[in-house]
């Protein structure tokens, strides 16, 4: 089983009012033969002032049928590979604050194994 990572940037046509820079990510899964014919999980990210302000991961979705297997911890790692100086919003609930934590450890291991 395979994931891989699209950024695909919003363009037109945009809600009334917003400004472009908003990018989705999306988590897509393959076992090798076939993929899912979704994404199995995205990440709603605001980029809209690139030269003033860092992208903001605004929220993170995983499929029911993939919760509990890591794919959003791992769309944030590639999200934060891709953008270092990213930020996270405040969790809105549980599940929100559970991933957050989950993806602080993930960060430390990956700081730890390279750096040590």
């Amino acid at each position: 089983m395979t994931e891989s990572y699209i950024f695909r940037p919003i363009r037109t046509p945009l809600p009334q009012g917003w400004r472009s820079g908003h990018w989705q990510v999306e988590a897509h899964r393959s076992n090798g033969k076939e993929a899912w014919c979704a994404p199995v999980g995205i990440a709603w990210t605001n980029y809209v002032a690139p030269d003033r302000f860092p992208p903001v991961v605004e929220y993170v979705l995983v499929a029911d049928q993939f919760r509990r297997q890591g794919v959003a911890v791992r769309l944030l790692a590639a999200i934060f590979e891709r953008w270092p100086d990213a930020l996270l919003t405040d969790p809105i609930s549980p599940a929100g604050a559970r991933l957050v934590s989950a993806f602080e450890r993930h960060r430390l291991q990956c700081v730890a194994v390279v750096g040590g």
